[in-house]
């Protein structure tokens, strides 16, 4: 009955870990996607920037 118990408790862990994993690796992908989002925005901003600065010259 012990080793039963045993064997149950260390799944449990596994899928723990492996939930765990998994929660770290969307936040990780979530973090990618606001830093390209953020580099997509400077990016325009700085081509429009520069846009305006060529209008005005």
């Amino acid at each position: 009955m012990k080793s039963k118990k045993n064997a149950a408790n260390s799944e449990g862990e596994i899928f723990h870990v492996i939930a765990d994993f998994q929660a770290k690796k969307n936040s990780q992908l979530r973090l990618q996607k606001i830093q390209m989002n953020w580099e997509v925005t400077i990016s325009e901003g700085c081509r429009k920037i520069k846009e305006q600065l060529v209008f005005r010259h």
